[in-house]
């Protein structure tokens, strides 16, 4: 088993979330998430699963089939703190965490192969059910049968590996971020696939508000697709007005109570400002040199997180001190922070800011 799962490490390279997962955990560990309905709409026997795959047509099997639960918010309501307790919670078989700033992460391929691998290291029947579709048995020297740079032909092993499992849940977190300037969601499409083509597969996606997103899964999980709230499922905090008619912004009151902390005495009152006005409150209140101005629009641009291998790169490309100026940005280790030798950001929300107005428009277009 040991040699199998490490051939399939090599040979799969899959995406890792540790760092993603690791700092929300520690951003989420005093929140506490009400996921009784959502493990309620999410349950699936393998009795029912199995006359769902009998069944003649998706028409004829309303009732079972693969099912969806969709968390729908706006940015700072908290579906990434659920998507967290999801984690900790539920029996979750594999995920993927999309990222706005890292362009890996919106490649189907390398989605189809990181779920592949952690099913295979969750799952013994979906390891047993993918080494054979790959032919990588133990006594098996040979290549692999299935070329993985083969997006249709990975998907099809990823369809048999979850057939195989045991009422899979797959949870995608950050499902609009995958979104691209032409409107295209790889990530979306590679669901819905596996939604058609997965009776007993359940899923649990958190995404802003999309009308076309609810309907797509909706035809595609034929056991249902049931809509949550971010409020519904987390108990209550203070309202803001400015969030849209009282809704609960969490990472607001996160940035503001930091703010207030590391720059006591502000001259503006904190609790009028909206999250990006909070956002530039930090700015304001931190000095920014040539070289956080200029890290800050290579951060802004970057297609995925910048390692402090490319950090020491650009500085002597740059001739500036860019490595040492990642201890100066505003809010280090909260809107921006260090995990796996690799600088990130709190929030999708704040990458959006600083491409619209927290970087100059010359700085961004040299990054």
């Amino acid at each position: 088993a040991f040699t199998v799962r490490l051939r399939l490490l090599l040979l799969l390279k899959p995406l890792g979330y540790e760092a993603d997962l690791d700092a929300l955990q520690e951003r989420c560990k005093d929140e506490t998430a009400d996921l009784g309905a959502i493990r309620a709409h999410l349950a699936l026997t393998v009795a029912g699963a199995a006359e769902a795959e009998a069944a003649p047509s998706a028409e004829a099997a309303p009732s079972t089939g693969s099912r969806i639960a969709l968390i729908v918010g706006n940015a700072g309501e908290g579906k990434s703190t659920i998507a967290s307790k999801a984690v900790e919670e539920l029996n979750v078989t594999a995920l993927h965490m999309c990222k706005r700033a890292d362009a890996r992460r919106q490649d189907p391929l390398r989605v189809a192969r990181s779920l592949l691998f952690q099913l295979v290291l969750k799952d013994t029947s979906a390891c047993a059910a993918v080494a054979d579709s790959l032919g990588l048995r133990v006594d098996d020297t040979a290549a692999a049968s299935v070329q993985v740079d083969d997006k249709e032909a990975v998907t099809q092993v990823l369809v048999t590996a979850l057939k195989a499992a045991t009422t899979p849940l797959l949870l995608v977190d950050g499902l609009d971020e995958a979104e691209s300037h032409g409107g295209r969601n790889p990530v979306l499409e590679l669901l819905t696939d596996l939604g058609k083509k997965v009776p007993n597969l359940r899923a649990l996606a958190l995404t802003r508000p999309s009308w076309v997103t609810q309907r797509v899964l909706e035809l595609n999980f034929v056991g249902g697709c049931r809509v949550f709230e971010p409020a519904t499922v987390l108990p209550p905090q203070v309202q803001t007005e400015e969030a849209g008619g009282g809704v609960t912004q969490r990472v607001l009151l996160l940035v503001r109570s930091k703010l207030r902390e590391a720059h006591p005495g502000p001259a503006v009152n904190l609790d009028s400002l909206s999250l990006d006005e909070t956002y530039a409150a930090w700015f304001d209140a931190t000095q920014l040199t040539e070289a956080v101005a200029k890290l800050l629009a290579l951060l802004a641009a970057a297609f995925e997180p910048l390692t402090l291998a490319h950090l020491q790169e650009l500085s002597k490309q740059c001739k500036l001190p860019l490595i040492q100026a990642r201890r100066s940005l505003p809010g280090y280790k909260l809107l921006f922070f260090e995990r796996e030798y690799a600088v990130h950001q709190l929030h999708a929300s704040l990458i959006e800011w600083l491409q619209s107005r927290g970087v100059g428009e010359a700085d961004l277009e040299w990054a």
